[in-house]
């Protein structure tokens, strides 16, 4: 077993696992079997073991593989991964980080952020006191997290919000995770409201309270308001790639987004771009919302 055992996940930075977890990770992975026919490119580290006479090994797992020395091995890498994350999403740690400071952002809003004063980290350290990690399958299965999504930032580790019980460190499909009494989605929301924004700002959709669904040929009118935070998402996404295919079959699709007070916004999605306010914005692949038609 190694004298020390440091695990990396991208968004959540790096921890070393005490010598339960440190044993429990050498076990499994003695289980694992080598696999010849296998030609997969392994990504960055996630674990680094150290010997106190200098010997130093890289290991990656990911997807059920573990790669080490050029060589690919079959073996339970999820467990690896959650293994990782109750360390890396240890609200103590969190609390620990957050002394070298911190900032609190609106992940859908870019720009929308600001640093945390001292007794707001102090109020931060406070909330995370009240929490305690958890696995990845305890998370909420939320189909899509509602506006604003909020981001504590702690170095080179990202807390995001997942509702007033739970939040996630690390990337969205390998995150460590940890429950809390509810608290720090509150301060989140004092400490950043949600600012102003301007009608002519497509991102201003996310304020709506309704939105319907036309397509000619296939729906005549549906209420997919279940939906508005994904759509608005897309609508305010990076385009895609360059030659990325396009829909250029599908007729265009219709969005109203209806306000509080009675605003209302006709959105009209077509192959390579969509019309706001009579404005035509380019955007590659956001005729893909046309798949959202029939969505329950």
């Amino acid at each position: 077993m190694p004298d020390r055992l440091t695990a990396t996940l991208s968004g959540a930075g790096s921890v070393d696992l005490d010598a339960r977890a440190r044993a429990a990770v050498w076990r499994l992975a003695s289980l694992a079997k080598e696999r010849t026919d296998l030609a997969v490119s392994p990504q960055a580290p996630l674990f680094v073991a150290r010997w106190n006479d200098g010997s130093r090994l890289e290991v990656v797992a990911s997807a059920g593989l573990l790669f080490a020395e050029g060589r690919t091995y079959f073996g339970p890498a999820t467990s690896y991964e959650q293994l990782s994350s109750y360390g890396l999403a240890s609200p103590l740690r969190l609390a620990e980080l957050a002394d070298s400071g911190a900032t609190i952002r609106i992940a859908d809003l870019k720009g929308v952020e600001r640093a945390l004063t001292g007794g707001e980290i102090a109020e931060l350290r406070a909330s995370l006191a009240n929490g305690f990690a958890v696995s990845e399958g305890e998370l909420p299965g939320v189909l899509e997290l509602p506006f604003p999504r909020y981001e504590v930032v702690l170095g080179d580790a990202v807390i995001r919000l997942r509702g007033n019980e739970y939040g996630s460190v690390g990337e969205q499909f390998r995150p460590g995770a940890f429950a809390h009494d509810g608290t720090l989605d509150d301060l989140a929301r004092r400490w950043l409201p949600v600012p102003a924004l301007a009608v002519d700002d497509p991102r201003s959709l996310f304020l709506a309270d309704k939105v319907t669904f036309e397509q000619p040929g296939y729906v005549a009118l549906q209420d997919i308001s279940r939906w508005k935070a994904s759509l608005v998402r897309a609508l305010n996404a990076e385009p895609g790639p360059a030659g990325s295919p396009e829909l250029e079959s599908e007729p265009p699709a219709t969005l109203v987004f209806s306000f509080p007070g009675g605003r209302v916004e006709t959105v009209v999605v077509r192959p390579g771009s969509f019309t706001y306010r009579g404005r035509v914005i380019a955007l590659r692949g956001v005729n893909y919302l046309v798949y959202y038609r029939g969505v329950p």
